[in-house]
């Protein structure tokens, strides 16, 4: 018997070895995957984040902008209704004239402008 391997242990040793090594490529393959995977994760947390914090931003500039609206137009209306509470409105008459004319009213009804005929 010979000691040297045969030509089908030989080609079956080196199939062995191809596939170890495929293997061993691919678990290389996969890792980098893997850290490529986690790059990506990490700039898409980061991209997320600055989005956020401009969306945040400009939320505050519109609320800002609201509030600050709502504050003149509140002053706006309360310096009208100061305005409006002091003087009389246009269409008013005097109270005297009013009184007159009630009091002729009631004795015209009553019967006591003219002795009471009707």
């Amino acid at each position: 018997m010979s000691t040297s391997p045969s030509t089908p242990d030989r080609a079956a040793e080196a199939a062995i070895g191809e596939v170890l090594g495929a293997e061993a490529a691919a678990r290389e393959a996969v890792a980098l995957c893997d850290r490529q995977a986690e790059q990506i994760c990490r700039q898409a947390r980061l991209e997320c984040k600055r989005i956020a914090q401009r969306t945040d931003a400009r939320i505050e500039r519109v609320r800002r902008s609201i509030a600050s609206h709502a504050e003149q137009r509140i002053a706006a209306l309360e310096t009208e209704a100061r305005a409006c509470s002091g003087a009389p409105a246009e269409d008013t008459f005097p109270t005297s004239l009013i009184e007159a004319a009630v009091a002729t009213l009631a004795a015209e009804l009553s019967g006591g402008l003219d002795g009471g005929q009707p």
